[in-house]
């Protein structure tokens, strides 16, 4: 937020967000494997995480965290009043964006394209570059990345670590949104030192109920990823956080043997 034309226009990135088909990005560029993520905490968290869990379904889909074309639209009538009185528009229109993607491949291209025909589709232009993960670091770090791809995966089972992203004080330049709110900032200070309760979870949902209002990220899915094992391989328990298990792996070389594996 840093980005002159998107910090001066919240309906700007409310239109952004509310035009983006994620159930389209989901079934053409992943196959399905993926679910529409609603608010800035992942569902998954249930699993391990009660509360996690709760503050997510409280505070509910963010309003503009779904797909309406309409109301997007709307929007973008708002937005450029918005950057009219910011003395932004080129030409009587929002000026072009630009995306920054975090890879090369054909993957990468396909997402651009895909982004590229979505902003189309609301009446915006949309500049996509390419980069491999290095430089897009660092145009990140370096505030050349007006706006950009990046994901996120726990390092621990808990909403906390989602809402870290957004607390202004652990900015470094390294891919998180250069955001500020300081009620967020204040609450995030209160439940970093407290324990699970719920007072802890509902002080998760109105946090994210301000990011859910203030739209500094476009959340758009929760991957779903599959995984097969022989059967002969043992304490093999695949999980999102689960770092480290390799050394408790097994091989159990004869029903490997007896089903056909290869020889010892």
């Amino acid at each position: 937020l840093t980005d002159p034309v998107l910090a001066a226009s919240p309906s700007l990135r409310k239109a952004i967000s509310l035009g983006i088909d994620v159930d389209s990005y989901i079934d053409v560029l992943f196959n399905g494997r993926g679910i529409p993520a609603i608010n800035c905490i992942p569902a998954a968290l249930a699993e391990s995480d009660p509360a996690s869990y709760a503050a997510h379904t409280q505070a509910g889909q963010g309003d503009y965290y779904r797909y309406d074309p309409e109301e997007a639209a709307r929007m973008l009538v708002q937005a450029k009043a918005e950057l009219d009185a910011a003395g932004l528009l080129v030409d009587g229109e929002i000026p072009t964006l630009n995306l920054y993607v975090h890879r090369t491949d054909t993957a990468g291209q396909n997402i651009g394209d895909f982004f590229t025909q979505q902003f189309r589709n609301m009446g915006l232009s949309l500049d996509v570059h390419l980069n491999d993960w290095a430089t897009h670091q660092e145009k990140i770090g370096s505030g050349l990345a007006q706006t950009y791809t990046m994901g996120w995966a726990a390092d621990y089972p808990d909403a906390e670590n989602f809402l870290q992203l957004f607390y202004s004080g652990n900015y470094n330049g390294d891919g998180e949104p250069t955001y500020k709110n300081d009620r967020f900032d204040e609450l995030y200070e209160t439940v970093r030192i407290m324990p699970d309760s719920p007072e802890r979870t509902a002080l998760y949902a109105e946090m994210t109920q301000i990011i859910n209002d203030d739209c500094p990220v476009r959340f758009i899915s929760e991957p779903v990823n599959f995984v097969l094992s022989y059967t002969w391989v043992k304490n093999f328990k695949p999980h999102p956080v689960g770092y480290g298990y390799a050394k408790y792996r097994r091989v159990d070389t004869d029903l490997r043997d007896e089903l056909g594996g290869r020889d010892r």
